[in-house]
């Protein structure tokens, strides 16, 4: 039986191989929203990634927080202000707050969306 390549092997090759167009799409999405924001910050604010995304060099997280509406209310609301101020790095997890936060993640996504970003400009990380 061959043996199982490794995670580090596996993402090697992920990252090394030529980008198809989903990732084409990313890569011109994130470029995209760091020009609309590019008069607001400092030319390093935004970096290129191992994945050539473009990433704000903040992002916004969502970790702490009662299991509650009303910071569910507040974390989406802080987090549609963040994508709306340039940031476009988004932590969350399913444990975060009960598994609330990425719900939170999503309703201010939706929210951006509809306000004209491209869901390929925002980068998630769960």
């Amino acid at each position: 039986m061959p043996k199982k390549a490794s995670a580090r092997a596996r993402a090697s090759a992920l990252y090394s191989a030529a980008p198809g167009e989903a990732e084409k799409a990313a890569i011109s999405a994130t470029e995209s929203y760091a020009a609309r924001f590019a008069d607001r910050y400092a030319p390093e604010f935004y970096r290129p990634s191992a994945q050539a995304l473009v990433v704000s060099s903040i992002g916004i997280g969502t970790y702490l927080g009662e299991c509650s509406d009303d910071d569910d209310a507040a974390y989406a609301n802080a987090i549609a202000a963040a994508i709306g101020s340039g940031v476009n790095l988004i932590d969350t997890a399913i444990n975060y707050r009960c598994q609330r936060s990425e719900r939170a993640v999503g309703a201010a996504i939706q929210r951006a969306l509809a306000e004209g970003t491209a869901r390929e400009a925002l980068i998630v990380c769960t």
